[in-house]
């Protein structure tokens, strides 16, 4: 009555709402504050001005439309008609049905904290929210809860909140921001937690704390140091753990323990083995005597004795280490606790890995990685554990695995790149090694971004392997030096030897390739370049390895040895020296130590060192001793498949005229290989990150380019012979005869004979018209521009 259809929408609606029965319009009200979805239960159960709704209210606003049922629950019609309700309501009439509302949702914290907070009840929205966020700890510790705890900071409070209180709130808030990578953030509201907990405590007890309160404190900073560690401050978190000690009381506690038990861990993990022993010892004992007393310490120590395991490794008793390590194992199924359970794995297959006994540390890998599946933790620890299945197999040579693991890996989005990082950072090095196409350069370029805001040492050395074979391989020399210019300095700083001394050979093979290619540009600022970054690289790596506490009886430091004579065989490179029987020495040590990889790259500059050390009298011999090791590389490359390499090895063989061996398959046949590069037609740019080619594809490839190579015949445009064509190539860069003869290993004699002939049968007189006619013939590749005549 008195109502127009030219009226507002919400006073028509107001007005159909208004002739409804009292209790009709009480639940329409009710489900317009509610603004979602709910439970028919829940509904009914909403007690206004002390009586609830009824069923016949209920029916009455289903049969006008005002309510309808969604999956079994109750909502209002439409957003629209709940905007329009509310405008009709007093601000009191409100805010009482969102606090019925939240009381009756005293089972759903989440929402019931958003009523609290329309009902204008601040503490009851704080206590709600405290409790939505404990609840969604469970299934997200992340986003979810810290969202929650935000909330609860935020809302204001006619009176104030307890010190104690707000301090609970604050150290939730920095546990989920820790939960979700923000370990920076997490600091700093754990460090207002703690001011606020401990101003607190020693006003009202004048400076005198109980002892609940200071063990509570030094959990307080024990858990700041965890922040500071993973926000890049080891030096804020060692002092925080140990302050926390210093609060608390000193008699026998599980919190004693706990602490103790990470100090130890991260004195481990700094490499500071003797006084994370003798801090563990102090931690079990604790943890001991507590026990003793009646608390359950199965958790501290089952911690406390995986770390005692990788100490008692890293100072030299590696058998003693791994039965320690299956002893926390024990300790952590006992407890429940999976969570350390999969950090003894972790640690397990790193100390296998350390001693070379990678086919164990697989065993052991695939073991957990069904307890981490069996206990819903696949997407974390199994994919940090597959991200080191995927290292040992990549260093087996089993490549083709690593890149499954690596892909499988990193199909898990957990948010916190620590988690999938080494599957990362071992799929760039292997699609580099492999391909070195348009997705490694993608990784690589991503990973020393990422790099950048890493602690030293985490990846550092992949990274840079990666980063400097990418540029080599695609002849960007200078690229691979300035890369290994800047991140040497970060690579230093690790607290891993074997990190320190990989970084060293990769550095040093980059300064290497930089003063070849400076001498044969006369190029001396290059060559200057290389030579003062191996004056500084080779010294501090071996003063590095010198120091280190890793024992000679461990797997990881003989091979961190073999990695720092890598190094001094580039260093004779810098320095234009060769010694073909330095690098057939470490092509023997790494086939002992099962990494075809770099055998197969030992036994390439083998065979490099052996031509380029041939006197010109004496071509035929060096071709004869460099077959069996270019052979052995060619092999080897072609069964990873490491494609980069078996594409620099043909070339050797190209332009040495070495005899290579085809396939197992083919065998009867061998072959030279003839000119031209090979190219990675089944690898090509453009593969989907979640495909990757198979060996076979590769191997195919390759053969079916080598055998292409054979078909061309002896001969091509103006007659000329393959050998013509590779020195015409060479010609045409503008080199002189001495580079040319370097290039393919043969005399500046044998030269002038195939200058001479070229010229004639190009009808041309001087190499700079060769050089054109070349161009334009397309007898050399595209983009090699003529020069002035170098004689």
């Amino acid at each position: 009555q008195g109502v127009r259809l030219s009226d507002p929408f919400d006073q028509l609606y107001g007005a159909r709402v208004e002739s409804l029965e009292r209790d009709g319009a009480r639940l329409v009200r009710v489900m317009a504050a509610a603004r979602v979805p709910l439970l028919r239960s829940t509904v009914l159960g909403v007690r206004l001005s002390g009586s609830r709704l009824t069923i016949q209210a209920l029916e009455e606003a289903m049969a006008g439309g005002f309510v309808i049922e969604v999956d079994e629950r109750i909502a209002i019609s439409h957003e629209l008609c709940a905007e329009a309700v509310e405008v009709m309501q007093l601000t009191p009439e409100r805010q009482g049905i969102h606090a019925a509302l939240a009381e009756s949702l005293d089972a759903e914290p989440a929402l019931a904290a958003w009523h609290w907070s329309r009902a204008a009840r601040p503490p009851e929205s704080r206590a709600a929210h405290i409790r939505a966020a404990e609840l969604a700890s469970r299934l997200d510790p992340a986003d979810t809860v810290l969202q929650h705890y935000e909330e609860a900071l935020e809302l204001p409070s006619l009176e104030p909140v307890s010190s104690q209180a707000q301090a609970e709130l604050l150290a939730g808030a920095a546990r989920a921001s820790a939960s979700s990578g923000a370990f920076r953030r997490a600091v700093a509201l754990m460090r207002r937690a703690i001011d606020s907990r401990a101003a607190r405590e020693a006003s009202s007890a004048r400076g005198k704390r109980d002892v609940a309160t200071r063990l509570a404190l030094g959990e307080m900073h024990e858990e700041l140091g965890r922040f500071e560690w993973h926000a890049g401050d080891t030096i804020g978190a060692i002092d925080d753990m140990e302050r926390a000690l210093g609060i608390m009381p000193p008699e026998p506690s599980r919190s004693r323990a706990r602490v103790q038990a990470s100090l130890a861990q991260h004195l481990m993990i700094e490499g500071r083995f003797a006084e994370s022993t003798r801090i563990a010892e102090q931690a079990l004992a604790t943890a001991e005597a507590a026990a003793a007393a009646g608390e359950d310490t199965l958790e501290e120590r089952g911690h406390v004795i995986c770390t005692q395991g990788m100490d008692a490794a890293y100072l030299g008793d590696l058998p003693r280490g791994l039965e320690l390590l299956e002893e926390a194992a024990t300790l952590s199924r006992e407890a429940g606790r999976l969570d350390d359970l999969m950090r003894v794995a972790a640690n397990r297959t790193t100390l296998l890995d350390l001693d070379l006994r990678r086919e164990e540390a697989l065993d052991v890998v695939q073991r957990f990685l069904a307890e981490a599946a069996a206990g819903g933790l696949e997407a974390t620890y199994g994919a940090f554990l597959r991200g080191n299945a995927a290292d040992i197999l990549y260093q087996l040579g089993r490549w083709e695995e690593a890149e499954r693991e690596c892909r499988s890996d990193l199909k898990w989005q957990t948010g916190r790149r620590e988690i999938t990082w080494l599957s990362l950072l071992v799929l760039g090095l292997l699609v580099t090694e492999s391909r070195a196409d348009d997705e490694a350069a993608s990784i690589v370029g991503r990973t020393l971004l990422e790099l950048q805001s890493a602690s030293p040492g985490q990846g550092t050395g992949m990274v840079l392997r990666s980063a400097v074979s990418l540029a080599l391989w695609n002849g960007r020399v200078d690229e691979a030096l300035s890369i290994a210019e800047r991140e040497w300095p970060r690579a230093i700083e690790s607290d891993d030897l074997g990190v320190v001394v990989y970084a060293a050979s990769t550095t040093m093979e980059a300064a290497a390739a930089a003063a070849a290619h400076g001498r044969e540009g006369s190029d001396p600022a290059l060559i200057a370049r290389a030579r003062a970054l191996a004056d500084t690289v080779l010294p501090a790596a071996e003063e590095y390895a010198r120091t280190s506490s890793i024992g000679p009886e461990l797997g990881a430091r003989r091979e961190a040895e073999l990695l720092l004579k890598v190094a001094h065989a580039h260093a004779q490179r810098v320095r234009g020296k060769v010694e073909p029987s330095v690098w057939g020495e470490l092509a023997e040590a790494w086939q002992r130590h099962a990494i075809p990889y770099r055998q197969a790259k030992a036994r390439w500059w083998q065979a490099l060192a052996i031509l380029a050390a041939a006197p010109e009298d004496d071509r035929e011999s060096a071709r004869l001793e460099a077959r069996e090791p270019l052979a052995e590389a060619y092999r080897l490359a072609r069964d990873l498949p490491a494609l980069p390499l078996l594409r620099e090895v043909a070339d050797l063989g190209t332009r040495a005229r070495v005899v290579l061996p085809l396939p197992k398959d083919r065998e009867a046949e061998l072959v030279a290989v003839g000119p031209g590069s090979l190219v990675p037609v089944a690898v090509g740019p453009g593969r989907p990150m979640g495909q990757a080619p198979s060996s076979p594809d590769i191997a195919q490839a390759i053969e079916e380019r080598v055998l292409a190579s054979l078909r061309q015949g002896s001969t091509d445009t103006y007659g000329l012979s393959p050998r013509e064509r590779e020195v015409l190539n060479i010609l045409a860069e503008g080199r002189t005869d001495r580079d040319i003869a370097a290039r393919l290993f043969i005399s500046e004699r044998t030269v002038h004979v195939h200058v001479r002939r070229i010229l004639a049968k190009l009808g041309v007189s001087s190499r700079t018209e060769a050089a054109g006619v070349a161009i334009r013939g397309g007898l050399v590749p595209a983009g090699v521009a003529p020069t002035r005549d170098p004689n």
